[in-house]
């Protein structure tokens, strides 16, 4: 077995849908924010606001490195600038298969725009959390792409369902048998 991760931006649903999808599993479920706060000793929120957004990015990555080395075979959710980093997609990629929620621009933007301060994390000076999607969009999904192993939409269908896309997945892989 190997691990599985989640990725996608701010708020696709990487943290409620990856606990779904562990449970359907029986896996252990990470995901990298708490374990952010367990290693470093303060929220990501805290870390980018007092160290800067470099810093906090290194300290990510040194988290995410501790979790791969010490889970082999967890479901992960990731924060949606960890594979921005390539030492951090190489990692992604040796611990196993990547899911990509896919949740369209717009579909965020709105999200940002009705709850603009859930994740607590400082935004890009100036700009409006729906603003700041508008900003990162264009650089951030192409990576998400190139890095997954598999897309799932997840745009206005429940949690659970997309658990169970993603577990069907992950289910049929394991019992497909490989091409020469």
């Amino acid at each position: 077995m190997s691990g599985v991760s989640l990725i996608g931006f701010r708020r696709a649903g990487k943290s409620g849908i990856g606990r779904r999808l562990a449970a359907k599993l029986g896996r252990l479920f990470i995901d990298l924010d708490e374990a952010f706060e367990l290693h470093i000793g303060c929220a990501p929120a805290d870390a980018i606001l007092h160290e800067g957004e470099a810093a906090f990015r290194q300290m990510e990555a040194r988290t995410l490195e501790k979790v791969v080395g010490t889970s082999s075979d967890a479901i992960l959710s990731t924060g949606g600038g960890t594979p921005l980093l390539p030492p951090n997609r190489d990692r992604l990629r040796s611990y196993g298969r990547i899911i990509y929620l896919h949740v369209a621009e717009e579909e965020l933007v709105r999200r940002a725009e009705r709850d603009p301060g859930i994740d607590r994390r400082p935004r890009l000076a100036g700009n409006s959390a729906g603003e700041e999607v508008r900003i990162l969009w264009p650089v951030r999904e192409p990576i998400y792409r190139e890095l997954a192993t598999w897309i799932v939409e997840s745009k206005g269908k429940p949690a659970d369902i997309v658990a169970r896309c993603a577990e069907l997945i992950l289910r049929d892989e394991a019992v497909r048998p490989k091409s020469p």
